[in-house]
């Protein structure tokens, strides 16, 4: 990723920076270079927050945290429902891991939906109103811009882009991040 930020391939970039995200999220060195070509100034506070917030644990963490979660806010529940001396305790601690779970969720759903996406590897990809050579196109991305799958059909992708666009795109000029 870093090879094609110095070549200036835009699109090759932001695909692999993304990938090493994935696999290393706590990386220093990822998140600046991402922040370099990304198009950050357009994301809202919440967007930079959630980003933020999610990507400082892998898929593979937020999935361990949601299933102790889950496990220990359970326990809690049949510990306070069985406790002769009712005590708030287990409750408390019950509705900390309860939200903790929730919270674990969100991530895990963060990574999955990120696994959504592809990126534009050239500037010529079209967005076009259905799955066929000759249909009309009804916009156009930008080299590295990164879009939502929604489904495929043959060898084209239907996306939605950042700004709630909706097209069809031949698929060799985009590639999945996974």
């Amino acid at each position: 990723g870093l090879t094609y930020k110095k070549l200036n391939e835009t699109g090759y970039a932001k695909l692999n920076l993304e990938r090493a995200k994935y696999l290393a999220p706590r990386d220093l060195k990822i998140a600046e270079a991402l922040a370099e070509i990304s198009d950050g100034a357009n994301q809202n506070f919440s967007k930079k927050f959630s980003n933020l917030l999610f990507t400082s644990l892998s898929n593979t963490e937020w999935i361990f945290f949601a299933i102790l979660s889950f496990w220990l806010t359970l326990l809690l529940c049949v510990l306070a429902f069985w406790q002769k001396k009712k005590s708030n305790l287990p409750r408390v601690f019950a509705a900390i891991f309860g939200l903790n779970f929730l919270l674990s969720l969100a991530g895990v759903i963060y990574w999955q939906d990120a696994s959504n996406t592809a990126f534009a590897l050239s500037d010529d990809v079209l967005l076009k109103i259905s799955p066929a050579a000759n249909a009309p196109a009804v916009g156009a991305l930008e080299k590295g811009k990164s879009v939502r799958i929604l489904k495929t059909h043959g060898k084209y992708i239907f996306v939605k882009t950042a700004d709630k666009k909706y097209g069809w795109a031949d698929s060799e000029k985009l590639c999945p991040l996974w």
